[in-house]
């Protein structure tokens, strides 16, 4: 019941199937249908999603910005002279 445990962690890091699958380079149907427990993925790509999840935990400890918003509205309501000064010349 891999999927299970990788399921609950997809939720707790806060990330759509769709982009984690863009991520690991997996179709996203593909990604869902394993999620459910009706089809069986490599061991490489079960690694490569594992790997991917630890990474993006990591990321968010340094970063924290919520992965299920839209990234472009999150960085817009920064508050730093780099951000600003980024939006100011659009």
């Amino acid at each position: 019941m891999y999927h299970n445990r990788i399921k609950k962690r997809i939720e707790l890091v806060g990330i759509k199937n769709g982009t984690l699958a863009a991520l690991v380079g997996l179709q996203a149907p593909k990604l869902s249908i394993w999620l459910k427990g009706r089809c069986e993925l490599p061991p490489a790509m079960m690694k490569k999603i594992d790997g991917t999840l630890s990474d993006l935990v990591s990321l968010q400890k340094c970063f924290p910005v919520l992965l299920k918003q839209h990234v472009g509205k999150k960085i817009i309501g920064l508050d730093c002279d780099f951000c600003q000064s980024d939006v100011s010349q659009q």
